[in-house]
């Protein structure tokens, strides 16, 4: 094959020579640079630098030595040879392009169990609505943002890091700086940060300060940071049995922890002795274990909360309540109480005081318990009563009421006979299921606006004890989100810690039957039938 001549050039053997060292050089700028690039993003500038140093040596090397070049690939052993870089010249653009276009589109996959690098819907939530760019400032002295220092353990700054990467990725007007102290006095001077670990938002004016390297806290520094408030979710304390401080079994902090997961500020509330009306900040009430009467005047604070300021309340009910909650009750048109809820079939650990709910006894059409359905989560409730919408609905026009949870229909009851529950048989008297374990109650006030009540017939799901089991905790969060206008976090959360498997009726009794009977039958059938076969 005869190669146009497109440059003559005298024969010099220095020049061949020169381009042959020029060509050795122009690789080793080009792998120096690549390196650099992708090792040190620091010295960017540089290695974009020895990148085109490498092509206009390549350039002065096909110049120099285009004779050397133009006979090597004249042979078969050249084709081949540029036959090969072309194919690894393509499939490495093509690997670039999809790595341009992957970290510039990027698609990630939580692939852990407990889903450790996915954010909070209320993290979510809030990039999502960002409206102004908002810039996080993580302030770490170096030696704290090493990922693996001399115990073995990732550090906080790098930790630290890593979560606002994460925020970083959700929403494009967020952006985050690691910044030593020692080495960028300034910054830290103009945020006035004098502890350390610190990490400052800033959006605007505005700037939030937090010490704490949580999710929990980022956001928290970050819904601040941007001008909104966090709401506030009030227990009253004195005519309930349980409180969110308590950390024993009955207890409710785990409930609150989780409340506070989601970015709510807790605190108890005593109406009539600390508090004479229910505070302004309280976006809701939880009202858990109802202990004694309501007084007139806690009937009247109640009542003024509920329906002059347009306020929610959340009722964890027991069997054994006292009488003035279900004439409370009654007037938002909830029927709660008039015996213990048992179920024989739909039931956990064999126990039809503890009735639970699968993923289609959970009214799919509420924002609050559609997604216990939809996920397949089951709850449960040890010991409960009923809590229905009134039937009928005395003022629908005013008032709607949705059953949220309701009880198997095959052999499920309200004992009323005042039998030992554990062993008591429906009677005539009592009332057939489904009963409605949960409703949600909707009142319209004029001239705009509405009241929001969600009673359950059972205090102890959302203690201690069951609170992270199966979908308890979510049906308890879910509850309080729509109580204050939060529909957008309600959602299913991913359990952290350990997790365990809470078994119904049925279920054990397809776990018994499929490994004492099922598993030995078919061990049987396969070797009479290999014996059938070789007789």
């Amino acid at each position: 094959m005869r190669l146009p001549r497109v440059l003559s050039l005298p024969r010099l053997p220095f020049l061949a020579d020169l381009g042959l060292a020029l060509g050795a050089v122009a690789l080793l700028a080009l792998v120096a640079g690549g390196l650099l690039y992708l090792l040190v993003p620091e010295l960017k500038g540089w290695s974009l630098g020895l990148i085109g140093a490498s092509g206009v040596l390549l350039l002065l090397f096909l110049l120099f030595s285009y004779r050397e070049v133009a006979q090597f690939l004249g042979t078969r052993r050249g084709r081949y040879g540029l036959n090969t870089l072309v194919v690894v010249s393509t499939l490495g653009l093509i690997v670039g392009i999809a790595n341009f276009v992957g970290y510039n589109q990027s698609y990630r996959q939580d692939l852990t169990a407990t889903s450790l690098f996915t954010l909070n819907s209320r993290t979510i939530r809030a990039l999502d609505d960002l409206a102004d760019p908002v810039t996080a400032f993580a302030f770490f002295p170096l030696s704290q943002t090493n990922p693996l220092p001399a115990s073995g353990e990732t550090t906080m700054g790098y930790y630290a890091a890593g979560l606002l990467r994460e925020y970083s990725l959700r929403s494009k007007l967020f952006s985050y700086r690691v910044v030593d102290p020692e080495q960028d006095p300034t910054t830290a001077a103009k945020f006035n940060v004098v502890q350390y670990p610190s990490v400052v938002f800033s959006s605007g004016a505005r700037s939030q300060l937090t010490t704490d390297v949580s999710e929990q806290s980022f956001t928290a520094a970050l819904l601040r940071a941007v001008g909104q408030e966090l709401k506030t979710v009030c227990y009253l304390t004195g005519i309930s049995g349980r409180s969110s401080t308590d950390a024993s079994d009955a207890g409710y902090s785990s409930a609150s922890d989780a409340l506070v997961q989601e970015n709510y500020v807790v605190r108890e509330v005593s109406l009539g002795t600390t508090d004479e009306k229910v505070p302004e900040v309280c976006w809701t009430i939880v009202v858990a274990q109802p202990g004694r009467d309501l007084t007139d005047s806690e009937a009247a604070l109640l009542h003024e909360y509920l329906d002059d300021r347009k306020g929610s309340a959340l009722f964890l009910l027991e069997p054994e309540m006292p009488g003035s909650f279900t004439s409370f009750l009654a007037e938002y048109g909830i029927e709660a109480g008039g015996g213990v809820v048992l179920d024989g079939v739909s039931r956990v650990r064999q126990d039809q005081t503890r009735p639970a709910a699968q993923p289609d006894q959970h009214n799919v059409q509420h924002v609050i318990t559609a997604p216990l359905s939809r996920q397949s989560k089951l709850t449960f409730y040890p010991l409960a009563t009923r809590a229905a919408p009134v039937d009928p609905n005395p003022e629908p026009q005013r008032i709607a009421l949705t059953s949220l949870v309701r009880t198997s229909l095959e052999r499920s009851w309200l004992e009323t006979g005042g039998e030992d529950p554990k062993t008591a048989e429906a009677g005539p008297k009592d009332i057939r299921g489904p009963i409605s374990i949960a409703t949600a109650a909707l009142v319209k006030r004029e001239p705009s606006g509405s009241s929001r009540i969600v009673a359950v017939g059972d205090s102890d799901f959302a203690s201690n004890t069951f609170f992270r089991l199966e979908g308890n905790e979510d049906l308890f969060l879910n509850s309080v989100n729509w109580l204050t206008e939060e529909e957008k976090l309600i959602t299913i959360r991913v359990k952290q810690g350990p997790r365990f498997m809470v078994p119904t009726q049925r279920e054990l009794t397809w776990i018994l039957y499929s490994s004492v009977a099922f598993f030995p039958l078919a061990v049987a059938l396969v070797g009479a039938l290999v014996w059938w076969r070789r007789r």
